[in-house]
């Protein structure tokens, strides 16, 4: 062969080895810049979900956040409904150690995302649902659950209450939160804002000698974890009010007390809290949650409107009845701040 070309085929081969070294060698340091970041997901793009408290004028949702909910489960879901990403037990320590991204400081977690099982793939379309503050010991989750175990021991009451993401749960309407993922290297987030699930109605009784039973019917049976209270399954809740509790008034009085936590329900409701012992329903038993809440007085018709469940935000809420029994009958009905009028039967 021709020196020459031999010589002009060796460069050319020279080159062509430096070609494939110098694409070899950016590849390695493309794929290896994004696991040693982010990890692979950082290839397609990065999604950080935030959470915060929805209150109505409230300055500091963050703060109200980490004040009201200790601890977070995260369910995402693809548009066929399908479970894909579920994270438990998210702790406060865990939420504020995320990566920051474009809301720094902020509690959140990141979402992986990639193209392997367990991600959220670039360009897909997927539906958030976030519990906060739900017992995992006691309610294994994706299981309907009693409401009144629904619940972790945090609080000196024995209970911290559930809070739900996104936003107001209600019996009837539930919000629905979805994200976009992004199919480029740029970055993303949502801010998920969460809000009481349920109310406290506690039941004072005063002046009884067997300890009455309550109930509280025509309320959602329980809830499903990964997605809303349970639809067109209603019970009525049942308890004995034989624990002994003082009466929520500026001169204190020995009760007999029970506690519900029933999902949000409207102010307009026609629910009704029935009180009976081993001779029956009481007299004057039958109460119906629509006047408590309005304030209304069944039994002798005043009118001391003061609580409000319009305000879905509120991080606490409680509707406290206080029934006051005479030889079997209620005689008196009343809430905190109401004025006790009292009227006895003829």
């Amino acid at each position: 062969m021709n020196p020459i070309i031999n010589y002009q085929l060796s460069i050319i081969n020279y080159k062509m080895k430096l070609f494939r070294i110098s694409l070899l060698l950016f590849c390695v340091v493309f794929f290896s810049s994004c696991i040693a970041e982010w990890g692979p997901r950082d290839c397609y793009g990065k999604f950080t979900l935030y959470f915060e408290y929805h209150n109505e004028g409230n300055p500091n949702p963050v703060a109200t956040f980490l004040n009201t909910v200790h601890f977070v489960d995260v369910f995402v879901f693809d548009q066929a409904g399908e479970l894909v990403y579920y994270r438990p037990a998210i702790d406060q320590a865990n939420m504020r150690t995320t990566r920051g991204g474009t809301r720094m400081g902020n509690p959140g977690i990141d979402l992986p995302v990639g193209s392997r099982a367990g991600e959220l793939a670039p360009g897909g379309r997927y539906r958030v649902v976030a519990w906060g503050n739900a017992d995992r010991q006691r309610n294994s989750f994706g299981n309907p659950t009693q409401l009144n175990a629904a619940r972790i021991g945090t609080a000196p009451d024995g209970g911290t209450p559930l809070h739900f993401g996104p936003g107001s749960l209600r019996a009837e309407s539930t919000q629905a939160f979805w994200i976009d993922i992004p199919q480029t290297t740029d970055e993303d987030y949502a801010v998920i804002e969460f809000s009481r699930a349920h109310i406290e109605i506690q039941v004072f009784v005063v002046g009884t000698g067997e300890a009455p039973t309550v109930e509280l019917d025509e309320v959602a049976e329980g809830i499903n974890f990964n997605n809303e209270v349970i639809r067109n399954q209603r019970l009525a809740f049942e308890s004995i009010a034989d624990t002994p509790r003082n009466t929520p008034e500026a001169f204190p009085r020995s009760a007999r007390f029970t506690s519900f936590y029933t999902p949000l329900f409207e102010e307009n409701t026609d629910k009704s809290l029935v009180l009976s012992n081993s001779n029956g329903v009481l007299g004057n038993g039958e109460i119906s949650i629509a006047d408590v809440i309005a304030g209304v007085n069944h039994i002798n018709g005043t009118l001391n409107p003061i609580i409000n469940l319009r305000d879905t935000n509120n991080p606490v809420q409680q509707v406290q009845i206080v029934l006051e029994v005479i030889d079997n009958i209620i005689v008196d009905i009343w809430v905190p701040g109401w004025i006790q009028e009292p009227v006895f039967p003829d």
